[in-house]
């Protein structure tokens, strides 16, 4: 099993150097990101270039918090609302 694991591994790495290698290096020289995490990164996001800014690509990602506390409570959606009150 672990051979075969090594074998996808080793697959998978290949290929996503072969469609953003520049990328993919970036991302492989974060500690903690190896060549099966990097390609699920590139995988959801495609290119880093698709986005206008480090914030839109964080807003994409999740990694932001948004903040409703420049509008009423009136013009809350019901699930934010609930979620605020907490």
């Amino acid at each position: 099993l672990e051979n075969e694991i090594k074998l996808v591994d080793k697959a998978i790495e290949k290929t996503i150097k072969g469609l953003n290698p520049n990328e993919y290096i970036c991302l492989t020289s974060i500690p903690g990101i190896g060549p099966v995490i990097a390609a699920g990164i590139i995988a959801e996001i495609g290119s880093v270039a698709f986005f206008d800014s480090n914030n839109s690509l964080a807003k994409f990602a999740g990694l932001t918090w948004q903040s409703f506390s420049f509008l009423p409570l009136d013009f809350l959606p019901i699930s934010s609302y609930i979620i605020y009150m907490l």
